[in-house]
């Protein structure tokens, strides 16, 4: 069993790996997003007569830098949420092997599975991603 301060020391490790996920996840959906929306964005400010009329470079340029900042945020957010779900359940898993190792030394192993296992099908129902 780990003491008091590994336990905190893990939380640290695991929440700073989960903000670096987030990011590069969200920096992945900010370019991919900029090209998806840079070229259709160019071609129609060219080709539709209102939009040459009222989008000036700067409309298009705030336009792109929205979809780009959204996407960022909306992917770095569902990460971190991943992350957090991912990292109750090992906190989840961990406590019960104890708990159960007490119990019923030889069986941790095979319980650890089983609870994982468990846990993944209540979270199933709720969560449909």
């Amino acid at each position: 069993m780990a003491s008091p301060n590994e336990q905190v020391d893990m939380k640290i490790l695991r929440a700073k790996q989960c903000s670096k996920e987030a990011v590069k996840a969200g920096a992945k959906a900010a370019a991919i997003a900029c090209v998806a929306s840079t070229v259709p964005m160019v071609l129609g400010a060219r080709a539709i007569p209102w939009a040459r009329a009222n989008l000036n470079h700067t409309a298009q340029a705030l336009i792109i830098s929205t979809i780009s900042g959204s996407a960022y945020f909306i992917v770095a957010d569902k990460t971190i949420l991943k992350s957090a779900r991912r990292n109750s359940f090992h906190e989840q898993m961990e406590s019960h092997a104890e708990y159960s190792h007490k119990i019923m030394p030889g069986a941790a192993r095979s319980e650890k599975k089983i609870f994982f296992h468990e846990q993944m099908m209540n979270h199933a129902e709720y969560c449909p991603f």
